[in-house]
């Protein structure tokens, strides 16, 4: 699901959803006007001023990790191993099984510490420093001593680093972003995600085509060191990432469910997520028109057909995702399985697991095809591996807007 930035609101709608989203104003008892607190429900369209630092963050780290990954890993190491084994396939499937188990036992550990008694911050840091000496090591194999030996110890410390770090980093994500802008940052994270694996095959493209466009052990491992130096900063930027920009969430029972729950447990009741649960515009029944056809004033609140639009938007695909928190619980012979409110995300890493094994068993020997049996140069393969991201961000685009008309839900089973 991917989308663009939001459409620009026009001044004029500015004005008139500006009391609606900074708060109202209320009688003092002494006559005085005294402004209210503003309200944190945020449309869906990303507009939202209040923005978690770790969001920008995040979304830098998401572009340079993919870039510098797909630059060095999405089909140069493939080739790059193979070369060096002398055309044996086996060592391919052997290195990159070696990383993908690597990634697996770091994550499990890394995961239970998270949420049970170390902080994100530090297996952040620690993540960092793993994968600081992944580069490390993969550029003095690269460019000193090539190796299979190195390239396993180099490739077995970046699955610690991405075990470690992938994880966190997308929840710690979702943990800063407000309700009902989800849909739109991941959105965007998502496309920055297809324009770093873009971005990578068009650097090796450039490299290829100055090292004189031959699959030579050199040429690669020169196009690969480029990789692991564009991988640094993302590594770097991990250790910036804090708990502390999180922000809090509402549960089912109004209460907050961030780590700054005591925060807002010591603040007056009007400042608490309970003020959520109320109609913006009070118990009155109020259609758009109404409120459209009102005159405005400084005490007057005014909707934007913009934001009734994603209000209604949001309320569409909460209906129609309604049958999945209705489905209940997965049983077999009369015993659960898996309780009811566990059902879709283990559904989901069932999915990821059976993709992952397919693409395991696949993609790492596209490039061993294209060099070995096609006989494509080193820059027409780059070529291809441009196009497959550039493709899936333009479905990506289609199936963001699909799921605004359709239903997330579905459009995901269309996919």
């Amino acid at each position: 699901m991917d989308t663009s930035l939001g459409e620009e609101h026009s001044s004029q709608n500015e004005q008139l959803s500006e009391p609606l989203l900074t708060g109202t104003h209320t009688s003092h008892p002494n006559g005085a006007l005294m402004e209210e607190p503003p309200d944190d429900d945020a449309s869906s369209t990303g507009e939202n001023t209040d923005v978690s630092r770790n969001i920008p963050l995040v979304l830098t780290y998401t572009f340079l990790a993919f870039a510098g990954r797909s630059l060095w890993s999405q089909s140069v190491l493939s080739a790059f191993v193979f070369l060096l084994s002398h055309d044996d396939p086996k060592a391919v499937g052997y290195l990159t099984a070696l990383m993908g188990v690597m990634q697996l036992v770091a994550s499990l550990p890394a995961g239970i510490a998270a949420d049970s008694f170390a902080s994100r911050d530090s297996l952040l840091r620690l993540a960092s420093a793993f994968g600081i000496l992944a580069i490390f090591v993969s550029v003095i194999v690269c460019t000193f001593h090539p190796t299979l030996v190195g390239m396993g110890v180099a490739l077995s410390l970046w699955g610690v680093y991405w075990g470690i770090s992938n994880t966190i980093i997308s929840a710690l994500f979702a943990d800063s972003i407000q309700d009902g802008d989800r849909s739109y940052y991941f959105t965007q994270r998502q496309i920055l995600v297809k324009v770093g694996m873009t971005t990578g095959p068009a650097v090796a493209l450039a490299l290829f085509f100055i090292l004189g466009d031959e699959w030579t052990i050199h040429d690669c491992a020169t196009v690969m060191t480029v990789g692991q130096v564009v991988c640094a900063p993302a590594v770097l930027l991990v250790c910036f990432l804090s708990d502390s920009y999180t922000i809090p969430h509402c549960t089912s029972s109004g209460e907050s469910s961030s780590p700054q729950d005591q925060d807002f447990e010591n603040k007056d009741e009007s400042h608490t997520f309970d003020g959520i649960k109320e109609p913006l515009l009070g118990q009155q029944n109020v259609s758009p028109i109404d409120i459209q056809s009102s005159p405005t004033s400084s005490s007057s609140l005014s909707l934007s057909s913009s934001e009734l639009s994603h209000k209604e938007d949001d309320d569409e695909d909460d209906q129609r995702c309604c049958c999945l928190r209705q489905m209940g619980p997965l049983s077999c012979c009369g015993k659960i399985l898996v309780s009811d409110h566990r059902v879709v995300p283990c559904l989901v890493a069932l999915s990821d697991l059976m993709s992952g094994l397919a693409s395991g068993m696949s993609i790492r020997y596209f490039p061993i095809f294209f060099l070995n049996d096609m006989k494509l140069s080193p820059m027409v393969v780059q070529i291809l591996y441009i196009a497959s991201p550039l493709t899936q961000t333009v479905l990506s685009k289609v199936a963001h807007w699909g799921g605004r008309r359709l239903g997330r839900c579905q459009m995901a089973v269309m996919y």
